[in-house]
């Protein structure tokens, strides 16, 4: 029998191209290519585990990412997460299995598979692990755990992006017929953006909903899953609904309301007036008038916001009016506007940080100078109110 001597070196140094050699201290052979020392040979018990890097920091989530809309799961923009392997091997290739159970996800994301569950990785080269995405985000941020092997990432994504969802009922209201001038200002990405002079929240779109049935048969939970906000302008609806739509903004929403009808009726306790009014904590009698009676701000800071001074002016108003005073309103309401011509009428008021009730239903409408540009007193008094209702919405 012939065997072969290699010979025994306790520190590998250099020598000829060619030389092969046991590494004593590594417990394997090596040899050298002109360079450098080869990689043992065989390869240690966990080669994996030996020649991968993986940086946490460099993680990745792509496509799009919006609060409360549903991920892309197709074509290009797909919604995926990638984690980026290098085999530092010189010699030997590395072969990674993957699969869906390897990442963890939460705020309504899950995994649904990966693009290639085997990957071989050559020497010295990268390559990345995909990871295909689902669901629709409910919050601003999505948490998530990476396992694979021994090797283990874990942190939080930000989302960029988000939809905020009104839900309407009225032709007067920000989703009605009177309502397309305000909606075209919303849609204004100068205004309205995370470059827009209203850059808070990162809105990407408004998402505005006819919600009559639904203010009509969820309950006040159900609507704040639906909706950020709830503006009801000129319909007509019960105490109880009412009182259900003020729940709706102690949970959380957002609720504007108008407790002017629309109609030309001079005078009277209208029906969707005094239930509102009622709802909202409201006292005595209450009647509308038509009056176009015209709005004098005040020097709150509400009214001196991202679009403007509108402190201490006057702007019109439209044909029918409510008739509330300043006695008559619910306790502990901030008033941000009366009637310029009648100084104890309020004109707009602000209940529980969340609640916004005004007299006149075309505040939002394009019956008055809601139209093009924010470039005149009326509109920056409007978009700043609804500037402080945004900041209002739950996070």
């Amino acid at each position: 029998m012939k065997v072969l001597i290699i010979s025994l070196i306790h520190k590998p140094e250099k020598n000829a191209e060619g030389t092969v050699i046991y590494d004593s201290t590594e417990k394997c052979i090596r040899f050298y290519n002109g360079t450098e020392w080869s990689s043992c040979i065989p390869a240690k018990e966990n080669p994996i585990d030996n020649n991968i890097i993986i940086s946490c920091n460099e993680t990745e989530f792509t496509g799009e990412y919006i609060r409360n809309v549903a991920l892309v799961t197709t074509g290009t923009s797909r919604a995926t997460f990638k984690v980026h392997i290098t085999n530092r091997n010189k010699f030997t290739p590395i072969t990674i299995v993957a699969n869906a159970n390897d990442l963890k996800l939460d705020n309504g994301v899950t995994v649904t598979g990966v693009l290639a569950s085997t990957i071989v990785i050559n020497p010295l080269q990268s390559a990345s692990i995909t990871y295909y995405l689902s669901g629709t985000p409910a919050s601003d941020e999505i948490n998530y755990q990476w396992n694979l092997i021994d090797f283990a990432c874990a942190g939080k994504f930000e989302l960029t992006k988000r939809v905020i969802r009104i839900g309407y009922s009225g032709d007067y209201s920000v989703g009605g017929t009177q309502g397309t001038n305000f909606r075209s200002q919303l849609n204004n990405k100068s205004y309205y953006g995370p470059e827009g002079i209203y850059s808070e929240k990162n809105i990407s779109s408004f998402s505005i909903i006819s919600a009559i049935t639904d203010i009509n048969n969820l309950t006040a939970a159900q609507l704040l899953e639906k909706y950020d906000m709830i503006n009801v302008s000129a319909t007509t609806y019960s105490e109880a609904i009412m009182t259900k739509l003020i729940e709706y903004a102690d949970l959380g929403g957002v609720l504007w309301a108008s407790t002017q009808t629309g109609a030309t009726t001079t005078g009277g306790n209208h029906t969707n007036s005094i239930n509102i009014h009622k709802a909202f904590g409201g006292t005595g009698t209450i009647s509308n008038k038509w009056d176009s009676a015209p709005i004098l701000s005040n020097s709150d800071s509400i009214n001196n916001g991202v679009f403007g001074d509108a402190r201490n002016i006057t702007f019109k108003g439209f044909n029918a009016t409510t008739v509330v005073t300043d006695t008559q309103i619910p306790l502990g309401a901030r008033v941000i506007g009366n009637v310029s011509t009648d100084p104890n009428r309020v004109a707009v008021y602000i209940l529980r940080d969340r609640i916004v009730w005004y007299y006149e239903s075309d505040m939002f409408s394009n019956l008055i100078s809601l139209s093009g540009a924010i470039d005149n007193d009326q509109e920056r008094f409007v978009h700043n109110l609804f500037a402080y209702m945004l900041d209002q919405i739950q996070d």
